[in-house]
């Protein structure tokens, strides 16, 4: 099953099956271009890719981000053989942490990552066997997660010859869903809103929610923004960076409408990363002040920007109604990460 670079997803793959040591099955990419993007909302419960009892298989070539957990290889019986996986890239993998919140489909997840091996619903192995042999996982990249790029749930049953080389951490330093709470300020961000005049930080937490509330039905929580309704306060939110040194930094993330609230929506959103006040994206030829989202973008944009700060410096991811102000449906998912390279 090969996707077409360039092209991005935003349903969860989940797929079984068995090849042979001949003839293995390739889950990859063809064409030219960027990685095939698979993609959540940014939630604790989305998935990617889901793979179940796999025999001599491929991964490779693809990109999974903005869910709960990267590649999941599930294993329920012994003695499987070959799993490869390369050339994947993971990014913006957040939400479970220490087993909270309890995921119903695979309630032994434990931390977000990268790749997951699990095998703690196969049957307790004897003496002399396995469930799987001839793991290898290499030639990766992933921003840094809570558990890392690779972690084994492996219970009773053994996971024999895992291997693992070279795997490059891009280490995403400041990714804004991990310190969410309602501290503002907490690992570089602030959850910010426009108040006619200048941005100032939302003052209103809701703690069961995890959410950050303004005027006119805005918010701003660990994955999500929408602006205010009516040309007022708040019509405009913004998730908030503050440069704590100087250097060169990159800025990565996609922005798209969420699915669950898009029906509601006629005429979709605006946005664009401000660098001290300046919009810095989109860029040209594209620029025209802000970036406009269909009322059903799921795809949406990806947010990439190289940035020169001094310490100090603001960088502004801001969501702002349609021209008619209304904000019905604008929920948007947007969590960006910002590495310094330099």
């Amino acid at each position: 099953m090969l996707l077409a670079r360039g092209d991005t997803w935003t349903q969860s793959l989940h797929l079984s099956g068995s090849g042979t040591s001949a003839a293995w099955i390739t889950l990859g990419a063809y064409g030219s271009g960027n990685r095939p993007v698979i993609s959540g909302s940014g939630n604790a419960t989305d998935r990617t890719v889901v793979l179940t009892d796999p025999d001599h298989w491929h991964v490779q070539d693809l990109e999974l981000t903005h869910a709960g957990e990267g590649l999941l290889v599930m294993y329920s019986t012994l003695g499987h053989q070959g799993l490869d996986v390369h050339g994947v890239y993971a990014h913006d993998l957040a939400g479970i942490v220490n087993r909270s919140p309890v995921q119903s489909d695979f309630p032994q997840l434990q931390y977000s990552t990268g790749i997951l091996v699990d095998a703690s619903s196969a049957p307790v192995t004897a003496a002399g066997q396995t469930v799987v042999n001839g793991v290898s996982i290499h030639d990766n990249a992933y921003d840094a997660t809570p558990q890392g790029l690779v972690n084994d749930v492996d219970g009773s049953p053994e996971i024999a010859n895992i291997t693992q080389s070279g795997n490059t951490v891009t280490t995403a330093q400041y990714v804004a869903p991990l310190p969410f709470n309602g501290e503002q300020g907490r690992g570089g961000w602030s959850q910010q809103a426009y108040d006619l005049s200048s941005w100032q930080n939302l003052t209103a937490y809701d703690a069961p929610t995890n959410t950050w509330t303004g005027l006119g039905g805005s918010f701003v929580n660990a994955f999500q923004l929408r602006p205010g309704s009516g040309q007022t306060s708040d019509a405009w939110v913004a998730r908030t960076w503050t440069a704590p040194a100087t250097g060169t930094v990159t800025v990565h993330g996609r922005i798209f409408k969420d699915d669950a609230d898009n029906a509601a929506d006629t005429d979709g959103v605006h946005a664009l990363i401000e660098h001290n006040g300046t919009a810095v994206w989109p860029s040209a030829p594209d620029y025209v002040t802000y970036r406009a989202l269909a009322p059903t973008d799921r795809s949406g944009y990806a947010t990439d920007v190289t940035l020169q700060v001094t310490a100090g410096d603001v960088i502004r991811f801001v969501v702002t109604s349609d021209p008619g102000f209304s904000n019905a449906g604008d929920t948007t998912s947007w969590s960006p990460s910002i590495s310094y390279t330099s």
